[in-house]
């Protein structure tokens, strides 16, 4: 699929403008969910769209094989929901409760 394109709408697109701040140009990584990886050059920002030029794709390469259960200390409040959405965004499999 070298050359090809591929076009990110909806809330992958918000993500990588609004939250990532990418910029044509930008290199990102990118997983299909059916076992495929690209890397890609973005190419074209839209309102709504982002269109990126694939330059690899691998199969098979995904989700990571490591397992990560976070047991954290206790925290009040809303440093809680902050420490999940961080953990979440690592990669954090399961949180333990002690």
């Amino acid at each position: 699929m070298r050359g090809e394109n591929l076009v990110l709408r909806g809330e992958e697109a918000h993500h990588l403008i609004r939250v990532r701040r990418q910029r044509v140009g930008d290199q990102v990584e990118a997983v299909d969910g059916l076992g495929r990886y690209f890397q890609t050059e973005v190419v074209e920002l839209g309102r709504n769209e982002v269109v990126c030029r694939i330059l690899a794709q691998w199969e098979e390469r995904g989700e990571s094989l490591v397992r990560l259960c976070l047991a954290p200390a206790l925290v009040k409040g809303s440093r809680f929901d902050f420490l999940i959405e961080k953990a979440t965004e690592i990669g954090v499999d399961s949180i333990a409760r002690c």
